[in-house]
């Protein structure tokens, strides 16, 4: 194709376009032609597109299987070794209790703040309602004033139209006068108060339609109280297991790999075990009801000191700790811990659950 063409073809379009004639068929095809190729390769960039990402994805999809079947393998050879596979039972065991913890400690919390959040709530609308009673009250009360002031004035009307119609004869002429004055101030007066009538209905009307304000959240004291109880069943968690010194010792196990534990002799294994075996069935328990925390729940509430007037969490060192004479034998797992802090240890994720 030649330029010569290619410029004849330019110049018959340029041609057509200044005539206003309409393009030639084939001129109408050859363009449609040209925008759906057009399309077609939208369209194929946007497949590729999609298939690239896909194919990213499924490679990283292998490498976390594969990653997984590693983890997998490397953990039968682990639990296949007699030397340590104890130490593994023994892991996964403190990993459950932690486990357990976590989420009895999660239900205990959620549960506590939906039902002060409810409390807070019937409180928030009650006192909506009485602000409503008073006002509305208020209102009737200025309604009655209104009306009562409405109808002296009417009667008062009405005695003097009465009067100043008896008076007929000339001489008359000044009373008539008189009386017209104070019967134009009258009316002013009235329509005064039939408009205040008229406003205190409207306002009154629009009092009874207004909604219950939204729920602002709990307060600040409802907030605490939350958080106290909650520090308080985190406490009971650590008191309540078959030996105090399991809390700490499942503590450190769910931070740690199972490849890194190390819980002593098959003896003191055996022992652990036989304690966490009870734990995690003590756990696996519903939880008790608040009137079994009532005491924890009391001395942590006043105990409780803040920095300052508008926190909602305690300082750690007020709540004081958890006591125990001796801890349970787990080798380089044991730390001789015999005392712990729930809210400066975080024990059962505790900073987690506690309301700011």
């Amino acid at each position: 194709m030649g330029i010569g063409y290619l410029f004849a073809r330019r110049f018959d379009a340029l041609r057509r376009w200044w005539t206003g004639r309409a393009p030639e068929e084939h001129e109408r095809r050859l363009m449609q032609l040209y925008w759906n190729r057009a399309e077609l390769k939208k369209a194929l960039a946007q497949l590729q597109d999609e298939q690239h990402a896909l194919l990213e994805k499924f490679k990283n999809h292998e490498g976390v299987t594969r990653r997984l079947e590693d983890q997998i393998t490397q953990l039968r050879t682990h639990l296949g070794n007699p030397d340590v596979g104890a130490h593994a039972l023994v892991y996964f065991q403190l990993c459950t209790i932690w486990r357990l913890g976590v989420e009895r400690l999660k239900r205990f919390n959620g549960d506590l703040r939906g039902e002060q959040e409810e409390r807070e709530r019937r409180r928030h609308a009650a006192h909506w309602e009485t602000r409503r009673a008073t006002q509305a009250a208020e209102l009737q009360e200025r309604l009655h004033h209104a009306q009562v002031s409405a109808d002296t004035l009417q009667v008062q009307l009405a005695a003097l139209e009465a009067r100043r119609g008896q008076l007929k004869a000339i001489w008359n002429y000044f009373e008539r006068r008189a009386l017209a004055r104070e019967i134009v101030a009258l009316r002013d007066q009235w329509e005064i108060a039939a408009t205040a009538i008229t406003d205190l209905s409207d306002e009154s009307i629009d009092l009874a339609a207004l909604p219950v304000p939204e729920f602002p959240g709990l307060s600040l004291e409802g907030r605490r109280i939350v958080n106290t109880a909650t520090i308080a069943y985190a406490e009971s968690l650590v008191t309540s297991l078959p030996h105090r010194a399991l809390a700490p010792l499942a503590k450190q196990a769910s931070g740690m790999q199972v490849y890194d534990a190390h819980c002593g002799s098959h003896e003191e294994c055996s022992r652990v075990m036989a304690v966490a075996k009870l734990a995690i069935a003590k756990l696996s328990a519903p939880n008790p009801s608040l009137s079994v925390l009532k005491e924890p729940i009391e001395r942590i509430r006043g105990r409780a000191l803040y920095r300052s007037t508008e926190d909602t969490v305690p300082i750690a060192e007020s709540i004081g700790d958890v006591v125990w004479e001796s801890g349970l034998p787990a080798g380089t797992m044991d730390r001789k811990i015999t005392k712990v802090n729930v809210l400066a240890d975080d024990y059962w994720s505790l900073g987690q659950c506690l309301t700011r």
